[in-house]
């Protein structure tokens, strides 16, 4: 195949709207060819997945916080807002070249970072981040940008002492 060929995608450049277009149009075609055996395959290995973070996430919060576990109001909140954060990381996620995932995520890190402490906020984002990175089919790179960013965000939430302090991590962040 010679760089010419438009079906060819070359290295090392940005991928344009039309590299876009095609990577999806060569993923539809993968996934009508695969077969029955094949996708129930595929979707209980990601239920596999989500069962192995719920069960890390539960083990945590059972020697470290077990307050918030015992209540179930506030651990049902936890899962929800953690359900939330990936879905809107998802809905923002269409546009590639916004890349605004990221901010669903820090924010989550940030709340968890002041409403509870920052070492269950590095937990959570950090499953937020892998959740949604599996579930898109990234790889490691968009994997450790979530996770760097919203580690730095919920770090510096160590000490809120105003609001314009808060405003400025997310800014950072």
């Amino acid at each position: 195949l010679t760089a010419e060929d438009a079906s060819v995608i070359s290295a090392g450049r940005p991928l344009d709207d039309e590299d876009i277009l095609l990577l999806k149009a060569e993923h539809e075609a993968f996934v009508k060819s695969m077969t029955i055996r094949d996708r129930i395959t595929y979707t209980l290995a990601n239920w596999g997945m989500y069962f192995a973070v719920f069960s890390l996430l539960c083990g945590y919060l059972y020697y470290r916080d077990r307050t918030l576990i015992d209540d179930l109001r506030q651990f049902a909140l936890l899962l929800g807002l953690f359900m939330v954060t990936v879905i809107v990381a998802w809905i923002l996620s269409v546009n590639n070249h916004w890349r605004a995932e990221v901010i669903p995520i820090s924010m989550f890190a940030m709340t968890i970072a002041i409403a509870y402490h920052r070492e269950l906020a590095l937990l959570l984002s950090a499953l937020a981040a892998l959740v949604f990175t599996i579930s898109h089919g990234y790889g490691m790179a968009e994997f450790v940008v979530l996770t760097a960013t919203a580690f730095v965000a919920s770090l510096l939430c160590g000490r809120i002492r105003s609001r314009t302090r808060l405003v400025y991590i997310g800014l950072i962040s």
